[in-house]
């Protein structure tokens, strides 16, 4: 088991019940406890974002991707 609490981590469980904003937020929420690489959580963003009508923040998160 990890030692570093990704064993605690329900974020995938519960993301299918919830709006996709809602889940925007959760991944926000990992990315600052950084239990996850970086290119997990900008690809889990931008996966996200893309299912929404969010184009502004879409553009932001690819040229912070680059």
């Amino acid at each position: 088991m990890a030692a570093d609490g990704t064993e605690y981590d329900l974020t995938q469980i519960i993301a299918p019940y919830l709006d996709r904003h809602m889940v925007l937020r959760l991944v926000e929420f990992l990315e600052e406890q950084k239990l996850y690489p970086m290119e997990e959580i900008l690809a889990a963003k931008l996966d996200v974002i893309g299912k929404t009508k969010m184009a502004d923040l879409k553009l932001k998160e690819l040229r912070v991707q680059r």
